[in-house]
């Protein structure tokens, strides 16, 4: 479905839809075709972009007592784009206990689950606009404010906006005529994305980044809490697919 956004995205939505595929030799979800991403050199071009269909674990979102929630500034960022993550090796990864814990990093390994050198040839390096939002908005100026502003980020690796999540849903009539945060907890249960931290902080606090996925958008979510990791990222222009028809069972395979 066409999002109806300025930027008129075609989406998959609800829970039961065919858009498995095959990257980095595991199953990731192809949430759709977004127009008008900006490249690293500042070009814009429609993109296929996915999402890890299974965590990578459980992990804070920053683990400075600073409590940033700016993607560009925070812990999980460097694992994905520069560390164990991204190398496909063993390391550190950012988790606190608690706000004030002595503890700030955990071992993590993702030898054989991070990125492989054959998929890190298929990823755009793009703008990931990094705004803030309010949920009490409807979904489309949702979308709207996540671009509003000048905070951004290029890179390779990020995760889900809560406006992925919420044009993932098939929402009923009711529950498309209420805001987020009026349908918190009861209108997002038709959507195929998992419970995660998204890349996008909420507009009324400096420590907390919003949660999505199974039925919930959620913003009480303090950045040092350990959370689900669904990496997400651009797939490049060139990519197709070749194979597959998008069952769990057959997933569709890219190639270059």
């Amino acid at each position: 479905m066409y999002d109806e956004t300025v930027d008129n995205n075609l989406r998959y939505i609800g829970s039961d839809v065919n858009n498995y595929v095959l990257f980095n030799d595991e199953l990731w979800r192809l949430m759709g075709v977004m127009n008008n991403v900006v490249l690293e050199d500042g070009t814009t071009t429609s993109l296929l972009k996915i999402v890890r269909n299974e965590s990578i674990g459980e992990y804070s979102f920053d683990n400075n007592r600073s409590f940033k929630n700016i993607y560009s500034e925070v812990g999980i960022k460097d694992t994905l784009n520069s560390g164990p993550y991204w190398n496909r090796t063993s390391g550190t990864c950012p988790f606190m206990t608690g706000a004030l814990s002595s503890t700030l990093t955990t071992a993590c390994d993702f030898t054989n689950t991070g990125l492989t050198e054959n998929a890190k040839t298929m990823i755009s390096s793009v703008v990931w606009n990094l705004d803030a939002v309010d949920l009490s908005s409807s979904i489309s100026e949702v979308y709207v404010q996540e671009r509003s502003g000048n905070t951004t980020w290029t890179g390779y690796v990020g995760l889900v906006y809560p406006s992925d999540f919420l044009y993932s849903v098939n929402l009923s009539e009711e529950c498309s005529e209420k805001t987020p945060s009026e349908g918190s907890e009861t209108c997002y249960d038709d959507g195929y994305l998992h419970m995660g931290y998204s890349i996008t902080a909420l507009a009324s606090t400096t420590n907390s980044a919003i949660r999505v996925g199974d039925a919930l958008i959620n913003a009480a979510w303090p950045t040092w809490n350990p959370m689900h990791i669904y990496p997400s990222l651009y797939l490049n222009s060139d990519i197709k697919i070749v194979s597959g028809t998008g069952v769990e069972s057959d997933p569709y395979i890219f190639s270059l």
